[in-house]
């Protein structure tokens, strides 16, 4: 074989599609992070079967305090959440980690779900109507 006739590796596309670019990280506003935080320890609290005087005396905190905290009314201190993820047996971290896996879960499926875009903003349960039993 003549050192001339190799004329290196061909440069044949492979038969398959590109690769897809990552998938850009959601930047999640303050306030509608503080509004998911109280959803998801109120909904570990319902989970637990505890009822909220229960966790206002394990947190330390005013029974009305609590109360207006779940009902999305009260987020003007960080003491609150901070003592009821204690209060619960979690830490704040891992609050604040389940908060922003949720909430990004939650708005990816949404706008999957209605085919929407990635400016879509969708309902999130704290801002929807409970749902209407039957009276039967």
């Amino acid at each position: 074989m003549k050192a001339d006739s190799y004329k290196g590796p061909t440069k044949t596309p492979a038969n398959r599609p590109p690769r897809r670019p990552p998938r850009l990280t959601l930047i999640i506003p303050f306030d509608l992070f503080a509004h998911a935080q109280c959803w998801v320890l109120n909904q570990i609290r319902e989970r637990q079967g505890r009822p909220i005087k229960e966790i206002a005396a394990a947190a330390h905190i005013g029974y009305n305090t609590l109360w207006e905290y779940t009902q999305q009314d009260h987020h003007n201190t960080a003491h609150t959440p901070y003592a009821f993820a204690q209060a619960l047996g979690y830490t704040p971290e891992r609050i604040a980690q389940i908060t922003a896996r949720w909430l990004t879960k939650y708005i990816h499926r949404r706008q999957r779900l209605l085919r929407k875009g990635p400016d879509y903003r969708p309902k999130f349960p704290w801002e929807q109507k409970p749902r209407q039993t039957d009276p039967d």
